[in-house]
């Protein structure tokens, strides 16, 4: 039999689970995997999911913050509440944190947790890439040796080393399908509509409950004897605050909820209409089966301390096949029927005759020679307290205090997107016609501003020191059965998209639960 999913909403009014393993809060990226994967060892695993069965924004779910600075989009637009969490909507992009994180760090606290962080990708990448339906070597620091060529070597010259980032398929792209894929794991459930609202903790440190609601007003208690948070970096930091405030007895670190940063993104220059050819066919995404591969630039060396970052190319495509497939593909990710007029299928069936024949004949994304292109910088927000997560004096309609997020892009932060953009500018521009003529944007005069990327880093921050949140396990310092899978665990961005390095995370958590050495 499948994995129970059970609606809290279609339940009886007062409804009570016990003797479970593992309480997971959360059927998002993280949360899902782990219950596929806990599940698989034949742990008795419930999940508590805020959402329905499919993706819903926060607004619709009952979760928009109150904001004291700066709005920021990662808790609005960039996430999602539902069976899959933001992967209904997410690109499915996976890259991975790497020996570039490790050279970049700068303080010894943070040296010793992003030394545990890139052991933990390149110790179970493997394992997680199979679970997602990759098969082979990820190949993510030999695929561009092998496609870019004579520009690889240049990029090397320059001090830019090339990471191939890969891309979940469209129909594997929402992980919902984790869990409904389980198979003969009936003792494993996961309810969904069901918002954790109530915390009960005894003087050792020990939760030993939680109270869910759902949004019709039936209740369910849940014992375990290990709860995992896995709700997303917002929603982890909200849950551990809240825990704090009910339990006077419980002492968590006092960096719960700071230091929230992201990736700060801005196109730093235009490829020069004289290279639009060259840049558009040799840099095009790749296909390895139904895989897509991209290219990323990473700075080979750097001072320890400079923040990390990473720049790639951003194709403008507007053709009409192309936006048509994408209308089509997101829409089936996100489980609902697709919109479009009978004129926009019509332009758009040339187009998509034209993908599909670029895809199969060179295995290349199809992009028009002359399409817009221009240089992306990605940079890790430098962590600042004022920055973070608290709880507001307003309840939602659940009861709960809103999350209150203080946030905003700094004169820091400025400055190093500043410095970034003219190391990475003058490093390609050494190597002249060896690779494609750029243009640098005026960043100082430029309209448009750094925005986020929907990274959520830093509020439950991982480490050794006694400040830290969680410790290198993930689980919570002050709680005795309690740990967070989350990317709220990373100290900051890195020089990758979060989500592959978390589910590399859960994969070592349940390593250690399976191998008999975790918490239970």
């Amino acid at each position: 039999m499948p994995i129970a999913i059970r609606n809290l909403d279609e339940c009886s009014l007062s409804t009570s689970e016990t003797g479970y393993d593992y309480c997971i809060i959360g059927a998002g990226a993280a949360g899902a995997y782990l219950v596929r994967r806990l599940s698989s060892f034949g742990v008795k695993v419930i999940c508590l999911e805020a959402g329905g069965s499919k993706g819903e924004p926060p607004e619709q779910a009952g979760f928009v913050p109150d904001f004291k600075r700066a709005e920021y989009l990662g808790a609005l637009v960039g996430r999602s509440f539902g069976l899959g969490g933001s992967t209904c909507r997410w690109g499915g992009l996976l890259a991975p944190h790497s020996t570039y994180d490790q050279l970049a760090a700068g303080d010894s606290r943070d040296r010793a947790t992003w030394n545990h962080i890139v052991e933990t990708v390149e110790s179970y990448q493997g394992t997680v890439l199979n679970e997602l339906g990759f098969g082979g070597p990820p190949g993510f620091f030999s695929f561009a040796d092998r496609r870019l060529g004579a520009d690889f070597q240049a990029l090397q010259q320059a001090g830019l080393s090339v990471i191939s980032s890969i891309f979940l398929p469209f129909r594997k792209k929402n992980l919902a399908r984790l869990i409904e894929e389980v198979e003969d794991h009936s003792e494993s459930v996961v309810y969904s509509r069901a918002v954790v609202k109530g915390w009960t903790t005894d003087s050792a440190g020990h939760v030993t409950s939680v109270v869910s609601m759902s949004p019709g007003g039936r209740e369910l208690r849940v014992e375990a004897k290990h709860f995992v948070i896995a709700p997303g970096a917002i929603e982890c930091a909200r849950i551990l605050l809240e825990i704090q405030r009910a339990a006077d007895s419980i002492q968590l670190s006092a960096d719960s909820g700071r230091n929230l940063g992201d990736h700060l993104s801005i196109g730093i220059a235009d490829v020069h209409e004289g290279s639009l050819r060259r840049a558009n066919s040799e840099y095009a995404p790749r296909f390895a089966g139904s895989w897509m591969r991209s290219f990323r630039f990473v700075e080979s060396e750097v001072e320890a301390g400079v923040p990390r970052s990473f720049s790639h190319f951003v194709f403008e495509n507007e053709s009409p096949g192309f936006k048509l497939a994408k209308n089509v593909l997101t829409s089936l990710q996100a489980r609902r029927l697709p919109r479009h007029s009978l004129r926009e299928v019509m332009f758009g069936l040339t187009g998509l005759a034209q993908l599909g024949v670029r895809r199969f004949a060179s295995k290349k994304l199809h992009i028009p020679p002359s399409t817009k292109t221009r240089l992306q910088l990605d940079i890790e927000q430098a962590p600042c307290e004022d920055n973070r997560i608290q709880l507001g004096n307003e309840l939602d309609r659940y009861g709960r205090p809103k999350a209150k997020i203080c946030w905003e892009i700094t004169d820091t932060d400025m400055h190093n997107v500043q410095s970034a953009a003219s190391r990475l500018l003058e490093k390609w521009q050494r190597q002249g016609a060896a690779l494609p003529e750029l243009q640098p944007r005026d960043l100082e005069r430029d309209s448009s501003k750094p925005h986020d990327a929907y990274h959520p880093v830093g509020v439950c921050r991982m480490g050794t020191d006694a400040q830290s949140v969680v410790d290198l396990d993930c689980a919570v310092n002050g709680l005795r059965n309690v740990s967070v899978i989350s990317t709220a665990v990373l100290p900051s961005a890195g020089t990758a998209n979060p989500t592959f390095t978390m589910l590399c995370l859960a994969e070592r958590f349940v390593a250690e639960v399976s191998s008999g050495h975790g918490k239970a």
